[in-house]
């Protein structure tokens, strides 16, 4: 009986040490990912994520191919402010968001962490991050010392030097106001589908490439553009007449009326030149005819951002043609497209770009 217990007791000894390595590597943080796009007067990442960590000791960065919660940070400068949105998109694919703005860029950034960390721990640290300094002014201390118990001293009187002359005398500077934030240019690419009523039968249908340029945090853009678009054919007496219009265009967009962090309207004026080619087939003389082409357009484009660098716009409005051409066939005489003053734009497009 001895011998027995004595040989039950070591392999329960060894598999204590056995589980115990175990035990200690065990982690129940869990995994995250963060994916982090700042304005350059933004902190880094790094800062965003130390942040978070020092709040709570809940979580940890996620393996590669570990599934886990993404921290979406996004922090966009807007006139004297930063405005920072965290989304945050669980590994099933549902999201939530959290908006914020401050002047200084590094107090957004400390929110947007601490929206993180709560959203990881509900007893996530809420007070300053140590990295962050502050003076007595932003900070007043409550200590009381023995020193600011005891009454003023009075300061010992002296006599005033006289200046050598006026020119010794210090003047008083004023100090300058809060610098305003430097201007940077953000630009965009893309594709659109167009279709505009006012030069041909049935209207013109066509595509075109664009490229944006905006100017913050003035909101100023500039766009161009360049195309083609096609008539459907219309039989008019002896034949069928179609037009076709290569294009380009250029426009300015002055004001945006920001809906949220991710829409916004743009009031765009400008113009389109081009190449009016009328067709006319199935006669027994086929005509074609080309001729210069230019318009006016007024448009309000509505801009809604899908992702961090996707974005997509729908536009409408009016268009003044300046070069109108009426369509006629000869042989015998068959008017077929007579134009209007003006008529309607509206187009579609998907863009890529900051």
């Amino acid at each position: 009986m001895i011998a027995f217990d004595s040989l039950l007791a070591r392999a329960f000894a060894t598999l204590l040490l056995l589980a115990a390595p175990a035990a200690q590597g065990s982690d129940d943080r869990e995994p995250i990912r963060s994916v982090y796009e700042a304005d350059p007067a933004c902190p880094p990442e790094s800062r965003f994520v130390e942040e978070i960590f020092s709040r709570t000791g809940r979580a940890r960065l996620a393996t590669k191919e570990e599934p886990a919660r993404t921290f979406h940070s996004r922090i966009r400068r807007r006139g004297p402010k930063f405005v920072g949105e965290l989304r945050i998109v669980a590994s099933g694919g549902t999201s939530e968001a959290r908006e914020i703005s401050a002047i200084a860029c590094d107090r957004v950034v400390s929110a947007l962490a601490l929206f993180a960390a709560l959203a990881i721990d509900p007893r996530a640290s809420v007070a300053d991050h140590p990295a962050e300094t502050s003076t007595a002014v932003d900070r007043p201390t409550e200590t009381t010392t023995t020193a600011q118990l005891a009454p003023p001293q009075a300061p010992e009187t002296a006599t005033p030097a006289l200046p050598a002359s006026p020119a010794d005398i210090a003047q008083p500077t004023i100090p300058n106001g809060p610098a305003a934030p430097p201007a940077s240019w953000k630009w965009r690419v893309g594709a659109q589908a167009f279709a505009m009523f006012a030069a041909a039968p049935k209207g013109l249908f066509g595509g075109s490439l664009v490229a944006t340029t905006t100017r913050e945090p003035t909101d100023l853009r500039f766009r161009l553009s360049l195309g083609y678009a096609q008539s459907p054919g219309v039989d008019a007496g002896p034949g069928t007449a179609e037009v076709l219009l290569p294009n380009a265009g250029a426009s300015v967009c002055p004001l945006a009326l920001r809906l949220s962090s991710t829409a916004a309207v743009w009031w765009c004026a400008g113009s389109r030149a081009g190449l009016f080619v009328a067709r006319g087939s199935r006669l027994a003389a086929p005509e074609r005819e080309a001729r210069a082409w230019i318009d006016l357009e007024a448009v309000g484009m509505l801009e809604w951002r899908a992702g961090s660098m996707w974005a997509i716009e729908a536009g409408v409005g009016a268009v003044a043609p300046i070069t109108r051409y009426t369509l006629v066939f000869h042989q015998p005489e068959t008017l077929i497209f007579e134009p209007s003053a003006a008529g309607l734009w509206t187009g579609l497009g998907l863009t890529w770009g900051r």
